[in-house]
This record gives C-alpha cells, structure tokens and sequence, in this order.
C-alpha cells in the first residue's frame, strides 16, 4: 500500500486496497465525494467493479468526505493488471500508448 498516494491511503486504510485503486481509476484527477449510501446513483460505477461490501464499508466511514483524487497511474496499472488486464486493454482503459502501458506494466514489476 506504500505505492498509494496519501489521499488514496486514507480511502484503503477505511475500506480496503482495491476500492482505493478502483476509485483511482475512475474519478483520477478530478475532485470526489465519497456517496452518502451504497445505493446512491454516484456509487453505482464502483459497486460494479469492487461489489457492495467494500462500498458499504467506504460509505460507512467516510460518507460525505470530499478527495482530489489523484491519476495514480501506477498504482492504476498494478491494480488493472492484478485484475488481468494486459497491455492493449490498459491502454486503451487509461488512454496511453500500448508502448507507454509496457513500460510501465516493466516499471511496476520492478519494484
């Protein structure tokens, strides 16, 4: 978790690693507002890539709490990858060249 921004720390240390990064890939670079339930509209996309519980939980805790969220594009790219994702469908997910999804897929193993 080391790899997560402060902001997104914050969000996984409340609800876990993988929502943060979820959020991280959906809302990065913008400013978000943690959904005030589970079944609010605004929490739909996330429920559908991370499941209810993990949602519930965010919400329980930090209902209401505004984040910058950052690109994250590491953390993104480890996270894409953990879930299957190779270097044409990271690319095309995160709007990079496949070349630039490559070297950076090398650059997370790495470290």
């Amino acid at each position: 978790m080391s790899h997560l921004p402060p902001s997104l720390r914050e969000i996984a240390d409340h609800a876990g690693e993988n929502i943060a990064c979820a959020i991280a890939y959906l809302y990065g670079g913008a400013l978000w507002q943690v959904p005030s339930h589970v079944d609010a509209p605004a929490a739909e996309r996330l429920v559908d890539l991370v499941g209810r519980g993990p949602v519930i939980t965010l919400t329980l805790a930090l209902r209401g709490v505004r984040f910058s969220v950052p690109l994250a594009r590491r953390a993104v790219i480890l996270w894409l990858m953990k879930r299957g994702c190779g270097a044409s469908e990271i690319a095309r997910d995160l709007k990079i060249s496949q070349r630039t999804a490559r070297r950076y897929m090398r650059t997370a193993r790495d470290r």
